[in-house]
C-alpha cells in the first residue's frame, strides 16, 4: 500500500466521520515522523547476533561465544538477509 493509497482511504474515513481531513503534505509529514522514523524501525534482529551479545553479557568465556555462534550458523535459517545485526 502506498502513502497516497492510505491517504485517500484517510479521507474516505474522515469525510465519513464529518471530519475535515488534513493536507496531503501533514499526513505524509505525520507518517514519515511517526512511522517510518529510526525509533518507528521494526525488523527482526538477527538471532545470532543477539544470543551472542547475551553470552558477552553474561561473562562466559570466548570458547563458549564462538561455539554458540558456530552452532547458530550450522543450524538451517540461523542467519538470513532479512535480520539486521
Amino acid at each position: 500500500v502506498t502513502i497516497s493509497k492510505m491517504y485517500l482511504l484517510y479521507q474516505e474515513q474522515c469525510l465519513a466521520h464529518g471530519i475535515v481531513p488534513a493536507s496531503m503534505w501533514v499526513y505524509a509529514k505525520i507518517y514519515h515522523s511517526e512511522f517510518k522514523g529510526p525509533a518507528a524501525k521494526r525488523e527482526t534482529p538477527c538471532k545470532t547476533c543477539e544470543r551472542t551479545k547475551a553470552i558477552l553479557r553474561s561473562g562466559d568465556r570466548p570458547e563458549k561465544v564462538i561455539q554458540m555462534l558456530l552452532k547458530e550458523h550450522q543450524e538451517p535459517l540461523g542467519h538470513d538477509s532479512n535480520t539486521t545485526h
